[in-house]
């Protein structure tokens, strides 16, 4: 155990159970993999549901302890609540609360591809590092699961260590670097066996309940997913559903017998039917798991290099701290280098790479360490591992915060955030928040709780944006088929169960306090949450728009229909009458009263007074029982009407 407590010389943690202080320089790393609910089975959330959240909390390892040290700060600053009640909570895993010790290994040569050069970082040796690890559960209202993993390195400004905590972020996304793989359209994700990618090749993690030998890192992340995802399985089988009499009596016995039989082998991965992978698009055929992540660093020479201030504590512009002449060197550096690697390329018929010493990289750091540090929190913030290869005002940019953005919040801000894609940053001094979370989920509570509801957001979102797309693909099918009625009840249907479920598990900015809510819609934006509910909002109304036109038709369809089958009806019922009249005549045609009689009307009689009041009373009459016929033929006929012509015309 030794091992995991001092390795190498960095500062590390003690092994007590004692509470942990949160130091100075130390980076919490929560990696959060998302669990759609249709990937979940579907007795796990019915037990999961929100109306069982206490008792399973009551009844799952230490999550009593979590939900009554955790909720509360979540609800400080965000309202959950819908219906009275918060329907997302937290659970426990097994294991000491203190979490586990994870050795992290990163190879002492780092290769990477960007603007067609490779580039080396050489340093002596591997760079070993332990870290502690924590992990947890968060049950979302929609019904899914996601599995959050929280690091904590306690780092110097050395830059192995800064290249060590770049690649911490490359491992999950690993752009700049360059897939070998055969020329096929297959996609291979990060647990693949024989993947060649450096970072997902290379890395490696162990810790006392992965075993002694070292796994890759997404490895390491499968093994201990599935360990805690089997233990939640198998206890949501029989917590929620205890036998009750007799049967308790035979429930105990059946588990001592299993307990003396020996535990089977697992013939499958919970991680592998569970953690859905999506494409990553910075490298070609690369699909990575559905995950995000949270860095958070207390630093205070960080906080004072991103937020510098005056003698007087008025708020500095960075440009005056990072100008071109400070930072043009590097440049010209590196393109010097990449001149000397083309020639020696031409003369030895390989391909040019560019070296980085480790001379080098001492050199940067004992001269001019201020630089170094700017260099490295630019490229951390957008993700780039090239970071010494950055003008003035590419570091400008990449150290711009999404908060504070104002001069006003710049004085009052205690943190400084950053977002790119896929991650959410942040720097303190020092926190409350974060030494009352980092005991029980290793990071700050109000940082973690934007990253999660944004997490939940997002991949939301993106299952939204499938579901309008079949939708989209769906309509236009039925409509070049001519299936107008079948279109229409389709948008119909989506619009009464699929939108709706959206609307109502999708979550608005809950945040009280601007500084979260600013961020929150900050991270949506960067991760193209709201951009995309934007325009998915606007295809439905399109939609939407289409079939109202969609019925309009249909409906004017049906009354021509209809109409027509009327008017036939009319016109024979006026020939029967024509012809009853013709033959009538014909009949009678010798009779001196027929000139008289002509529809019931006696002529011979016009100047009757008596004989006119029932004429006009019979008019009357008729002219109420053809009143009661379109009564008739509007609320009854013409509704049978249309269901016989649907009937009939339904495959149309």
């Amino acid at each position: 155990m030794n091992e995991y407590i001092v390795h190498h010389g960095e500062r590390s943690f003690s092994d007590s159970s004692s509470w942990e202080t949160c130091e100075d320089k130390t980076l919490y790393w929560t990696l959060s993999l998302y669990i759609d609910p249709d990937q979940l089975p579907a007795t796990l959330r019915e037990r999961l549901h929100p109306t069982n959240k206490l008792r399973v909390q009551a009844s799952y390892l230490g999550s009593i302890d979590l939900r009554d040290t955790i909720e509360p700060l979540f609800n400080d600053i965000a309202d959950r609540e819908r219906l009275s009640q918060v329907d997302d909570f937290l659970l426990d895993v097994p294991g000491p609360r203190q979490g586990e010790p994870v050795i992290i290994t990163v190879p002492e040569t780092i290769t990477w591809s960007t603007e067609g050069t490779t580039f080396q970082a050489q340093f002596r040796e591997p760079i070993s590092r332990t870290l502690r690890c924590r992990r947890f559960w968060y049950v979302h209202l929609n019904g899914a699961l996601s599995y959050h993993i929280s690091f904590a390195f306690r780092y110097q400004h050395t830059p192995a260590d800064f290249y060590f905590i770049s690649m911490l972020q490359k491992v999950v996304a690993p752009k700049e670097f360059t897939l070998d793989a055969p020329p096929t359209g297959e996609f291979l994700t990060a647990t693949e066996r024989h993947l060649k990618l450096f970072p997902l090749e290379k890395m490696t993690a162990r810790s006392p309940s992965s075993g002694p030998a070292p796994l890759k890192f997404w490895d390491f992340i499968r093994a201990t997913f599935d360990q805690h995802a089997d233990h939640l399985f198998r206890h949501m089988r029989v917590s929620l559903h205890a036998p009750r009499g007799d049967e308790r009596f035979v429930d105990k016995l059946k588990r001592q017998v299993e307990a003396l039989l020996p535990a089977a082998p697992r013939q499958h991965s919970y991680f592998d039917q569970l953690i859905a992978n999506d494409p990553f698009i910075e490298v070609p055929r690369l699909a990575m798991p559905r995950a995000r992540f949270l860095f958070l660093f207390q630093d205070r020479t960080f906080f004072q290099d991103l937020l510098p201030k005056t003698a007087d504590g008025a708020p500095r512009p960075r440009r005056e701290l990072v100008t071109d002449a400070d930072y043009d060197c590097f440049k010209e550096w590196i393109q010097e280098r990449i001149s000397e690697a083309k020639l020696a390329s031409a003369l030895n018929k390989t391909k040019p790479v560019v070296v980085i010493s480790h001379e080098f990289l001492d050199y940067l750091a004992a001269e001019t360490p201020d630089r170094l540090r700017y260099l490295f929190l630019a490229g951390f913030n957008q993700n780039i591992i090239d970071f010494i290869n950055q003008e003035a005002s590419e570091i400008l940019d990449s150290t711009d915060p999404i908060y504070p953005r104002t001069s006003e919040q710049e004085e009052e801000s205690f943190f400084v955030r950053y977002a790119n894609p896929r991650a959410l940053i942040q720097f303190v001094r020092a926190s409350r928040s974060l030494e009352t979370g980092n005991d029980f989920i290793g990071t700050c509570p109000y940082a973690f709780l934007v990253h999660t509801i944004a997490l939940h957001n997002e991949f939301l979102v993106r299952q939204y944006e499938q579901q309008v797309e079949k939708l989209t693909r769906d309509i236009g099918g039925l409509n070049a088929k001519r299936q107008l009625s079948h279109a229409a009840r389709r948008f119909y249907n989506f619009r009464t169960q699929t939108y709706t479920q959206y609307r109502k598990f999708r979550y608005a900015n809950i945040f009280r306090y601007d500084t979260e809510a600013d961020v929150f819609k900050e991270v949506e934006r960067r991760r193209g949450s709201l951009r995309k509910d934007q325009y998915l909002e606007q295809i439905v109304i399109n939609l939407e728009a289409q079939t109202r036109d969609l019925e309009g038709r249909i409906r004017s369809n049906e009354d021509r229909q209809l109409t027509t089958l009327v008017a036939g009806v009319g016109a024979f019922s006026i020939l029967q009458v024509v012809l009853q009249i013709l033959d009538y005549f014909e009949k009678h045609i010798d009779d001196p009263q027929t000139s008289k009689v002509f529809f019931g009307i006696n002529f011979g009689n016009i100047a009757n007074i008596n004989y006119i009041a029932s004429l006009l009373i019979q008019f009357t009459g008729f002219v109420l029982v053809m009143l009661a016929a379109l009564v008739v033929f509007f609320y009854i006929v013409k509704p049978l009407g249309v269901r016989i012509i649907r009937l009939f015309t339904r495959t149309r």
